[in-house]
């Protein structure tokens, strides 16, 4: 077994990262709830429903009120770049494109959602 270089253990970590930042924000998504105290929302319910707590009510508020059901491929994108960057499969060249696809994939998903699924 070989050690790895600066860089290859840079990118494992930054992998092992994305993955949990995706999974927590996926739990924070899958339990909101619309009465969890938030930005947007003042309730005399201090109770947080959401299994992430405070933060994740707010988080989840903020993204279903900008992107609707589409905050839900944003989890999606980041436990997908997460992996690649854990297996080091992701070619430094088109990162940017791939950025600005998604991102693009994010709010076209988010007005058709909002156009149809309603």
């Amino acid at each position: 077994m070989t050690p790895l270089s600066h860089k290859e253990g840079f990118s494992e970590l930054a992998g092992i990262l994305l993955v949990a930042s995706g999974l927590l924000l996926m739990a924070s998504l899958i339990s909101y709830h619309p009465l969890d105290p938030s930005l947007f929302t003042h309730s005399s319910n201090f109770k947080v429903r959401n299994l992430t707590g405070r933060v994740g009510s707010y988080l989840a508020d903020v993204l279903f009120v900008l992107f609707g059901t589409g905050a839900y491929l944003i989890p999606c994108f980041l436990l997908y770049s997460g992996w690649k960057r854990f297996r080091r499969e992701t070619p430094l060249a088109g990162r940017h494109w791939k950025a600005v696809g998604g991102i693009l994939f994010l709010v076209s998903s988010s007005a058709f959602s909002e156009l149809y699924l309603d």
